[in-house]
């Protein structure tokens, strides 16, 4: 997923896998992401791959960008996560027809000049772009649920 910022900036979110592949208990552990993220801009590229976000919030991201493409308020103004490497946040009204979202890289990032937030522009067209991007994502990696355990009782 491509997120085209202000100032020539770029910023590429894409999910790499499980970060405990091999448990699927459908617990908190076994629905963690491993994040690849990278800012290219015209001094260069920096890039990471961290557990940053989890289905449940990777869900929410793509629900959040969907909700501002139908001018839908959202319940709050910035989107953290319980890792602190990214969030997303309105800078302007959810009823304008351009909305004017931050993404924010924690301070490790230190892009020029110690930038650690990017800004988009995006209109209805573009946030739903968006929005299917994070879900396709989201696809490769759907959430683990924990398995029903039937069977009768004796």
């Amino acid at each position: 997923m491509l997120f085209h910022c202000k100032g020539d900036y770029q910023v590429e979110l894409r999910i790499l896998g499980y970060q405990f592949p091999g448990d699927t208990s459908g617990g908190w552990d076994s629905n963690w992401l491993r994040v690849y993220i990278g800012v290219k801009a015209g001094t260069g590229k920096r890039e990471s791959a961290d557990p940053a976000l989890t289905t449940w919030e990777l869900a929410r991201v793509a629900a959040w960008f969907e909700g501002l493409a139908r001018g839908e308020a959202p319940h709050g103004t910035e989107m953290t996560f319980t890792e602190p490497d990214l969030s997303f946040g309105l800078r302007n009204d959810a009823q304008d027809r351009i909305k004017q979202v931050r993404i924010g890289l924690n301070r490790n990032w230190n892009l020029e000049s110690g930038v650690t937030f990017l800004d988009i522009d995006a209109d209805m067209e573009e946030l739903l772009r968006i929005s299917r991007g994070l879900k396709e994502e989201l696809g490769k990696f759907p959430e683990r649920k924990p398995a029903a355990h039937g069977g009768i009782a004796g």
